[in-house]
């Protein structure tokens, strides 16, 4: 095993028997500047424990600290160096050369750190993002953020969050906070306004990623103010308060989120609402995806599977709420060839008066219809990525493009009438609702975040009221829990 001084001295290997006794007398943590004492004390103290006897112990209880003092989220940088120590008990067992002392020598990351940085919705905004972010305020690992976006459609929004770690367990976190935001439903010619205040608790357990979050939010949902908001949005417009509480089981292999060659991810979705306010339902959600590699046949090439599903039960006479409902369409979705969340059910806007004609020349993006979602829906799709022909290097910029073929379907679908309270059946699609689409393009990886995809897309099979968008397109595909 391999520890580098804190010293500059060259790295040294050791390789002792791992049976060989061996004991903590003393550990060092040099560098602290703002992190409590107890704090770190917390993630060396096994150390000290009976449970290092041998020198395999040792090392492997070494690996397990590093891990922990890295999982705060405060040091830059972690090294460790071991040395022989004296010590008077153990000359008297006859262990004197057992002894070791341990030093970890780290460096902690700035207090203040601010950016400015863009992002990409799944519904299409593009906004700008200003951040803050202030570390280890009081010595405990906590992190004080703060976000501001402005993005297109009039959207805009801000986050305050406290997160710290456990100090027992330092790969759970916890965190709390506030959010404002305006976003503009374009595709239901409604904008909504939300404030709320949340906590939530993540933790590792074995290959899985445990989410649970308590939120309690207003809502207000407004007609467009173009005045060409049907009846049907209307009747769903005004405020409503929701309290839920939400669960996210997500196992993740993928060696890449963004063009995965290997693994896989499923990621599992449930919220209930209704512990207060008047919006009460439950909303099951899962997404599944796996990636087989086609070396040594292919190299660098993969088949990507995906499939998602969504299903809402209403706990009360009301319905679902437009803003819980499930929409699909557009690339974030994974049904590509149709607009944004332009597919499901729909009724038409209202008709414009002569002065406004020519404003919806200007914004052909409008839709001509507005999309209400609904309560079940489905998406699956096939994907081969393959490296570009003819660069016959690796390891440079073209590594980043692959090019990608396509096969989507989804089926999205409501009921009209309203559920009834509690139908805990499963929903029933409809063959002739199922969209289909298939085509060919080239993408763009970034940051192992995002995706830019410029394909040309054939809608093969779609319903009356979709929004289609055939040939080529350009887009941005964002990995993101429901």
């Amino acid at each position: 095993e391999q520890f580098k001084s804190n010293n500059n001295m060259p790295t040294a290997k050791l390789n002792p028997d791992p049976e060989m006794h061996a004991f903590v007398e003393r550990v060092h943590v040099k560098g602290l500047r703002r992190t409590r004492d107890q704090l770190v004390h917390s993630q060396v103290r096994r150390l000290l424990s009976d449970r290092v006897a041998t020198w395999g112990q040792l090392v492997l209880e070494i690996q397990a600290a590093k891990r922990r003092l890295q999982a705060l989220g405060v040091f830059t940088r972690v090294d460790v160096t071991i040395d022989t120590a004296k010590s008077p008990v153990a000359e008297r067992a006859g262990l004197a050369n057992a002894a070791y002392e341990v030093v970890f020598e780290v460096q902690e990351c700035k207090q203040m750190q601010y950016g400015v940085r863009t992002m990409a919705g799944m519904d299409g905004t593009v906004s700008l993002v200003l951040n803050g972010n202030l570390r280890n305020l009081t010595g405990n690992a906590e992190r004080l953020i703060f976000d501001y976006q402005i993005g297109t459609r009039d959207s805009k929004s801000h986050f305050l969050t406290l997160a710290a770690p456990l100090a027992m367990y330092p790969f759970a976190k916890a965190s709390a906070g506030l959010v404002n935001s305006c976003v503009d439903f374009n595709w239901a010619a409604v904008k909504e306004s939300h404030s709320s205040c949340f906590a939530s608790f993540s933790l590792p357990l074995g290959p899985t990623e445990q989410l649970l979050r308590a939120e309690l939010s207003w809502r207000q949902l407004l007609a467009s103010q173009d005045g060409r908001a049907p009846l049907a949005v209307r009747e769903l417009c005004g405020h409503s308060i929701k309290c839920g509480l939400k669960h996210v089981l997500e196992a993740d292999s993928r060696d890449s989120a963004t063009v995965p060659m290997s693994g896989g991810l499923m990621r599992l979705t449930s919220e209930l609402a209704g512990f207060g306010g008047d919006v009460r339902h439950l909303r099951l959600g899962a997404k599944l995806s796996r990636s087989l590699p086609l070396a040594p046949l292919f190299p660098a090439a993969s088949i990507h599977l995906t499939a998602a599903c969504g299903h809402a039960v209403p706990m009360n006479g009301g319905g679902i709420p437009l803003a819980d409902r499930f929409t699909i369409g557009g690339l974030s979705s994974g049904l590509r060839g149709f607009d944004i969340n332009c597919v499901g059910p729909s009724v038409p806007r209202a008709a414009l008066s002569a002065g406004e004609e020519q404003q919806q020349q200007a914004a052909p993006e409008v839709p001509s219809r507005c999309y209400l979602g609904g309560e079940s829906f489905f998406t699956a799709g096939a994907h081969l990525y393959c490296p570009l022909p003819l660069v016959t290097r690796r390891g440079n910029f073209f590594d980043l493009f692959r090019l990608h073929a396509f096969a989507n379907a989804g089926c999205l679908v409501s009921n009209a009438g309203g559920a009834p309270v509690g139908d805990w059946r499963l929903p029933r699609f409809p063959r002739d609702e199922v969209r289909l689409s298939y085509g060919i393009g080239i993408l763009l990886a970034v940051g192992g975040l995002a995706r830019f995809e410029l394909n040309y897309t054939v809608p093969q099979a779609a319903c009356a009221g979709d929004k289609l968008a055939p040939g080529v397109g350009l887009g941005i595909h964002v990995d993101s829990p429901f």
